[in-house]
């Protein structure tokens, strides 16, 4: 039986990275598909500007920065007021999104795993989890997690958030066994609901958590 692969999802600064430093720390070994896809879009720049340029150019923005690679936030403030140029940029990135996670997933056979992102739903990788943990927090905290971390304007936060409004439902669509933790208090609080996310990964057969395991959650 393979180990116990997690797929670890919910909207922008509710604490998914944070959940997965917490799961690190119990002997997991994860992957976030953000800075996979940083690597794709350096790796894709030449698709990625013959794509967008034409639209950065309509509407005032410049899109490369002064030594010629990609201004990432000038992208997303394309992507995230257009939904027709995020599905664009989502043809591009999320093949090779899948292909990252499955060739990770293959090198970590040891191990159980935490694969972290918030639009999993939108690539077969999905189907490789046993279980999705959906972090989840009040938009007004996220939105100054994202103030004070992204340094963007309410406007673009706002366009981020009505991107992702019904992720819930969309791995609900899914059918995935949804584990929902309300990220609402410190760091001690969310790692008190991620063990016992994990005595429920235990209880319905995912793994068996063992502390002494440098992998932390074994498979039965």
């Amino acid at each position: 039986m393979q180990n116990c692969i997690i797929g670890v999802t919910g909207p922008i600064a509710a604490g998914k990275n944070a959940a997965c430093a917490i799961l690190e720390q119990k002997g997991f070994v994860s992957l976030d598909a953000d800075s996979l896809t940083h690597r794709i879009i350096e790796e894709k720049q030449s698709q990625i500007l013959d794509s967008f340029l034409p639209i950065a150019a309509g509407q005032g923005v410049r899109l490369r920065n002064a030594d010629g690679t990609i201004d990432r936030k000038a992208l997303g403030k394309i992507l995230f007021a257009d939904p027709e140029a995020l599905k664009k940029q989502e043809t591009i990135v999320h093949p090779e999104v899948n292909r990252l996670f499955e060739e990770f997933i293959t090198s970590h056979t040891d191990c159980p795993m935490a694969l972290n992102a918030t639009l999993l739903y939108k690539i077969p990788v999905l189907a490789r989890c046993q279980v999705v943990l959906y972090i989840d927090a009040p938009w007004v905290w996220r939105f100054f997690r994202v103030k004070r971390r992204n340094h963007l304007k309410s406007a673009e936060i706002f366009a981020r958030f009505r991107s992702q409004s019904h992720i819930y439902t969309q791995y609900c669509a899914k059918n995935a066994d949804i584990y929902r933790v309300r990220n609402i208090g410190n760091l001690g609080s969310l790692e008190k609901k991620i063990d016992r996310f994990l005595r429920y990964c235990e209880d319905k057969g995912y793994g068996k958590w063992n502390k002494n395991n440098h992998c932390g959650l074994s498979p039965r």
